[in-house]
This record gives structure tokens, sequence and C-alpha cells, in this order.
């Protein structure tokens, strides 16, 4: 969850971009107009480096009001198929394992049984405290519920809407309209879609994440 600064008007707001659902399409739009991230001191913290990520809790606490938040949010179902085509899609991720058709990688839906079957790893993972599900960088974090990144006054846009509804939130707020809105950044190869999932991927999906299904108003 950045926040942002426009170094022109020095106006600042919290963007909520659970993984995968635009962050850095959103990001580099927000570069290319001379908006960039927050330090910390600026909203309210102690060292001048850059607040990428937050939960709910650290922006109450650090920001009670000072700043508005917006979020960009997305459906469950392609939100964790787009986190699947990433992982198999780069060698570091497990490219070589999605070759190996008795791999939990061959497919999304063997996948989706590995992390949220009974026996899923999703569940043996604290969902409070442990660096392998807040960190993107250890794939977890792409699986976080997008609601625990959210503070009670978020104003809430989809992704199925397109990035062009935040985008004016955006210029209405800083007084100036954005150039480059039409960047699309880190489109993967999309190996299956939602219409390859069985009844059975959906249902574990929507047993894992509720309630994004509930906040967001989302259909199963």
């Amino acid at each position: 969850m950045p926040a942002y600064i426009d170094k022109t008007t020095q106006k600042k707001f919290f963007l909520c971009t659970p993984a995968k659902t635009g962050g850095s399409s959103v990001r580099d739009c927000f570069l290319g107009n001379n908006i960039e991230r927050a330090p910390l001191a600026v909203i309210g913290g102690s060292q001048e480096q850059p607040w990428t990520h937050v939960d709910a809790n650290m922006a109450a606490i650090a920001w009670p009001g000072k700043m508005p938040s917006i979020c960009m949010a997305r459906h469950p179902y392609t939100r964790i198929l787009s986190h699947y085509n990433y992982i198999v899609s780069h060698a570091f991720c497990g490219a070589i394992k999605y070759h190996d058709k008795t791999s939990p990688w061959a497919t999304i839906n063997s996948w989706v049984e590995y992390i949220y079957g009974e026996e899923g790893q999703y569940y043996k993972l604290p969902v409070k405290g442990n660096p392998m599900l807040h960190s993107s960088g250890a794939n977890f974090g792409h699986l976080r519920p997008q609601v625990s990144l959210l503070y009670e006054d978020t104003k809430i846009y989809k992704m199925e809407d397109g990035f062009e509804p935040l985008y004016s939130w955006v210029e209405e707020y800083v007084g100036r309209p954005l150039k480059g809105k039409d960047v699309w950044h880190n489109r993967n190869k999309k190996f299956f879609e939602v219409e390859d999932m069985t009844d059975r991927t959906k249902q574990l999906l929507f047993e894992a994440y509720s309630q994004d299904f509930k906040m967001f108003k989302y259909n199963p």
C-alpha cells in the first residue's frame, strides 16, 4: 500500500494495490507524471525512505485522516490466476516445474489444490506476521487477501472497469491531467483462463477469499 506525493502540488495519498491488481502499471503512469512514492517522514514516519507496503493497521496508526486512500481491487479468480501465470512464466518461480506434469504447478487446478486444499500450504502459514505470506518476494505475498490492506475509509475501484476511473480521481485530486494513462505493465503469458478452472478450484478460492468477495461485491 504505497503512499504517493505529487511533487507539483505536494498533495499526498495512499494507493492500495494488492499484488496482481495493476499496481506496476499505475506506478509507471504516476512516475511519468511527477507523482512519486512518499518517504516515511512525509506521512508520519521517522525514516527518509519510501514506505512501499503497509497494512491497514499501520496506515491507521501513522496517518489517521491525514490523506485520502484509494484502492484497485480485482476479482479473486482472475487475481490468483494472474499470480499463477506469473510464477510459471519466471524461471525463479517454477517454470521448470511447470513442464513436469506430475508437479503441483502443472495446471491451475493442481496448483490451487496444492495451495488451498485441506492440506494446502496457504493454511499452514499464519496469516499475521509470517514473512512467507506477507512478502511478495517469497511468492506467498501475492496470495494475501485484498481486504487485509484496506483502511476503513478507502475509496474502491475495480480493475475490471479499467484504470480510467482511478486516474480520473487522481486528476481531480491533484488538479491536472495525467499523461501516459494507457501504460500496461508486465503482461505475462496466459497458460490458463478462468474457464479452465474446475468447480472445485473455484470453491477453494471462494472459501479462501470470502472476505474479498463480500467487500468488493464480486460474484463467485
